[in-house]
């Protein structure tokens, strides 16, 4: 990838990941099922929220901190390594922010937001084919969702997370 398109990438994806953070905050990573607290527990759980008041409050170093706290009790927790990706992206971390977000796609094959931020650290690493393959399987969730499998708000997450895949593959070219 050029320095130009480097920069473009980088500058539209750290300013989707404060917008994501400071705007949607917990809730938008979780599932409809279960939230941390269902999941977690005691120190593990005070560190997932501690890691995430880090985020908001744009002390990255401080999000890593606490997020390797849960993913040593819960190395899957696939909202835990969502937020570490994000940590990593903001400090410019592409290969360990890949990691992380590989990981909560692993953990969990629907959750969009990690898998537009995967494709998106995948841009900025010169990964095209990758994340085209994870466009690609937004796409397939987003065209899998019938009323009875899918809310208003995933189908409108997965709808943005489209958007923001094709653009920042728009702007690497």
């Amino acid at each position: 990838m050029t320095g130009k398109n480097q920069r473009l990438g980088r500058l539209f994806g750290l300013a989707t990941l404060a917008f994501s953070v400071a705007a949607t905050g917990v809730a938008h990573a979780q599932s409809e099922s279960e939230g941390p607290g269902e999941t977690l527990s005691g120190e593990v759980a005070r560190a997932y929220e501690a890691g995430v008041e880090a985020l908001r409050t744009r002390n990255f170093e401080g999000a890593i901190e606490q997020f390797d706290k849960v993913l040593d009790d819960e190395k899957d927790h696939p909202e835990a390594n969502y937020f570490m990706g994000m940590a990593y992206a903001y400090l410019s971390d592409d290969k360990r922010a890949e990691r992380h977000f590989g990981r909560a796609v692993k953990a969990r094959e629907s959750f969009v937001e990690a898998r537009e931020w995967l494709a998106v650290v995948q841009v900025r690493r010169g990964d095209r084919k990758d994340a085209e393959d994870q466009l690609a399987a937004i796409r397939a969730l987003r065209a899998s969702c019938t009323a009875d499998t899918c809310d208003d708000a995933y189908e409108a997450r997965a709808t943005r997370a489209i958007e923001k895949v094709t653009a920042t593959l728009d702007a690497a070219n």
